[in-house]
């Protein structure tokens, strides 16, 4: 490189692997085009700068495969090829739009921004693996490493000073308990996700291993000091990388990126401890130099530890930890039948889940967490095998042919991601899609006897950027991010439903709002469509339900109006709105038939019953008394029957509720709470004692999840006795419970128990 001259291709490729994961991880549509041109610059500098052939890696066609496909789906088809492509999928689509108005749908996608948005993604990612492939492996090895450490810099510098927004100024979307500052709180770095930042982290580490593992092995086999001396100090650089990535790995707290980490780990021990020893002299200070790191990165993995990641990691012994998250990949794959052959199209998966989704709720899946089972239903189950077993294939051959333990490391980094992505979606992002695809041109083998002219190359990186840069464009109104402020408009008025209906025309929402125009005309029989479409669209949506029973109730069907509104309350999930509980009872104003229309399961009756028990206490005992004849499995008709008796100073009716309740729930401390609180309720002494005994059995049972809350009753009741022999129980007891570990909150209650069975100890004193 001569003097002042800017070294482009190093420059454009730390901008392609660095740029999207800074960039809030690669989330925004507009990083698409932008990586599209940096990753078009880097080929066509690398065919301008030699007139040698390129390297061709194997296994490129896999990515143009990914790409194709998914231009297919984005493209309008003909109606006879999508009914042959997506038999089922066109006749629901169909089925959805008639009577919009808006005539037959034309595209396998039903998202098409997203998917259009895809194919770029795509075709640029196949651009920087040929690229990467032309490059250094150290090189690569070093951007992808440095990429992580920047993103872990900025997630602990933002907790060092609190910031509890990206950058002080980007709040994330997706609700995230104590936006990295609260103990148990996920590290908020660069990314809106702290999966995602796991899965560039992930390699980031290894990537790290990788160069580091290089550069000492030169620094023992250079000949000089004063060159050993210089890759020693950035081995011990590398290493500084991976211990600062590590502990933003384990603040990040995903269980899948840590269990991956603990899966592969071992086996990259296992290379270096049969590698053998690198010849040569080692360098000044080199052990002294080790332990110091050593120390340096123990300290910060405990000091991760001590936030609560390990916490995170021992609930994958919980196979219920599991549940929801497979179960989503489970019945994602009842998509497949809708359409075969081609798969549902990228990025579609928000608006066709629902309609398989036999657990409705408030919480929605915009990605199916599961890479590989996403590949099996967004692009069919044979192209989208062929790419699964392609990925397994090419790693495989790239591990045999690099014999180099630092090669093999960061091979390592990409099985690592290939496990996580198993149970996240995190390559569906730029911010981790790039760096590992650079990673894995940079390592994996070359197609052999083959390669590519300089010219061949070029014109296809311009037709493919121009091609790429004009589906992006295009696609970017239509997009999963462009969706809130379409939707905002269009409720405001400021935009028709029909053009946005256009663009995703499965989304609930629309069909929602179209259900609102027609009820302000008075068209009650298309209100009722459009409502029954957008239940049927996001079953979890209320609105929807409400709205149809109301048409219908227009449209003189009472029982049709009943059973839309069962059908709503039966996705209640916490919280309720006050203006819904209101709105039930006004409409039911005799509380004994409001049962007939609660919902039938306990994950919505509960929040449901304890809204109404705030606001009506005479609709929620007749609501929970109705439940215990129905479920008399169930405990919280029991539960709230006994609080109501309480609240209407009536201990013994909340007494007897609550002996039934600790019969059906005897290990549940609040059972024995509301009992107890029953007893003293009564003011007598026999009442208390008999509180007393019952409670000195429960510390017997050794299944209560927390006998802390057992012993502080148990001191009130004995407190309440006030006899010698009950304060000296009360003293025993008090020592055991201040020495539990306890919240802040907690500490300060028991504390002042304590203080109250001293004064008691120190009245009955003579």
């Amino acid at each position: 490189m001569g003097v002042g001259r800017l070294p482009w291709s190093r420059a454009l490729l730390l901008l392609a692997v660095a740029g999207p994961p800074l960039w809030l991880g690669g989330v925004k549509p507009w990083v698409v085009p932008a990586f599209v041109l940096v990753v078009a610059g880097l080929l066509v500098r690398r065919c301008l700068r030699s007139d040698s052939p390129l390297r061709v890696p194997a296994l490129w066609w896999l990515g143009l495969l990914a790409a194709g496909l998914t231009f297919i789906q984005w493209m309008p088809l003909p109606p006879a090829l999508l009914r042959a492509l997506a038999p089922g999928l066109s006749s629901t689509v169909a089925e959805i739009l008639d009577g919009t108005g808006l005539g037959p749908w034309n595209r396998l996608s039903v998202h098409p921004g997203q998917t259009g948005l895809e194919f770029a993604r795509l075709l640029a990612l196949t651009g920087l693996f040929v690229a990467a492939a032309q490059l250094s492996w150290r090189l690569v090895a070093a951007y992808v490493s440095l990429a992580g450490t920047l993103v872990a810099l900025v997630g602990l510098s933002q907790k060092l000073i609190g910031a509890e927004a990206i950058y002080g100024v980007y709040v994330p979307r997706q609700e995230l308990f104590g936006l990295g500052q609260a103990l148990g709180s996920p590290l908020l770095t660069s990314f809106v996700n702290p999966n995602h930042q796991s899965g560039l982290l992930l390699v980031g580490v290894f990537a790290a291993a990788s160069v580091g593992v290089d550069l000492h092995a030169r620094s023992r086999e250079a000949r000089g000091r004063q060159a050993s001396e210089r890759l020693a100090d950035r081995a011990y650089l590398a290493a500084g990388a991976i211990a600062i990535q590590t502990t933003a790995l384990v603040l990040s707290m995903s269980r899948g990126a840590l269990a991956s980490l603990v899966i592969v780990a071992p086996l990259a021990l296992a290379l270096g401890l049969r590698q053998p020893k690198t010849a040569g002299n080692e360098p000044s200070h080199g052990r002294r130099r080790r332990v110091g790191l050593a120390v340096i990165v123990l300290g910060m993995l405990g000091l991760a530890a001590s936030q609560g990641a390990w916490d995170q990691l021992s609930t994958l012994r919980d196979p219920a930890s599991f549940a929801d998250k497979f179960r989503v990949a489970r019945e994602g794959l009842a998509l497949i039948p809708s359409s075969p052959v081609l798969g549902t199209g990228r990025g579609t998966f928000v608006d066709l889940f629902p309609l398989v989704d036999r657990r409705p709720g408030a919480i929605l899946f915009t990605h199916l967490e599961s890479t590989p089972i996403a590949f099996l239903v967004e692009w069919g189950p044979v192209p989208g095998g062929v790419v699964v077993l392609g990925l397994c294939w090419w790693w495989w051959r790239s591990f045999r042919a690099n014999e180099g333990l630092a090669r093999r490391l960061g091979l390592c980094g990409l099985l690592a991601l290939g496990i996580h992505s198993c149970v996240d979606f995190s390559l569906d992002f730029l911010g981790v899609s790039a760096a590992a695809v650079a990673l894995a041109g940079a390592l994996g083998v070359s197609a052999k006897g083959r390669t590519w002219s300089h010219r061949r190359v070029l014109i296809a990186t311009l037709v493919a950027m121009v091609v790429g840069l004009a589906v992006a464009l295009t696609s970017i109104p239509g997009s999963w991010s462009q969706r809130r402020p379409r939707d905002r408009a269009v409720l405001d008025g400021q935009l028709a439903v029909e053009p946005a209906l256009r663009q995703t025309p499965l989304d609930a929402f629309l069909h929602l709002a179209a259900a609102r125009e027609a009820a302000e005309r008075g068209d009650w029989d298309e209100t009722l469509d459009r409502a029954e479409v957008a239940a049927r669209l996001r079953p979890a949506n209320l609105d929807a339900h409400l709205l149809a029973a109301t048409a219908a109730a227009e449209l003189g069907s009472p029982l049709a109006s009943i059973e839309h509104i069962k059908r709503g309350l039966e996705t209640m999930r916490e919280p309720v709105s006050e203006e819904l509980v209101d709105w039930l009872i006004a409409g039911v104003p005799a509380p004994e038939q409001l049962a007939t229309i609660a919902p039938d399961s306990s994950e919505a009756w509960t929040p449901l019953a304890r809204a109404i028990a705030r606001r009506s206490p005479a609709h929620a005992r007749a609501l929970a008394s109705a439940r215990a004849r129905t479920h008399p499995e169930d405990p919280e008709p029991l539960r709230i029957q006994a609080q109501l008796a309480l609240d209407a100073d009536n201990p013994g009716l909340a007494l007897h509720h609550a002996r039934l309740l600790v019969q059906l729930q005897p290990n549940e401390e609040a059972a024995h709470r509301l009992r107890a609180n029953a007893r003293f309720k009564h003011q007598t002494r026999a009442q208390t004692e008999a509180a007393v005994a019952e409670l000195e059995q429960a510390r017997l049972n050794s299944r209560i999840k927390d006998p802390a809350v057992i012993d502080e009753l148990l001191i009130l009741g004995l407190l309440r006795l006030a006899d010698e022999a009950s304060l000296s129980r009360a003293e025993e007891l008090i020592d055991g419970l201040l020495a539990r570990r306890a919240k802040p909150a907690e500490r300060r209650r028991r504390r002042a128990l304590a203080e109250r069975v001293r004064n008691a100890r120190g009245e009955s004193d003579p």
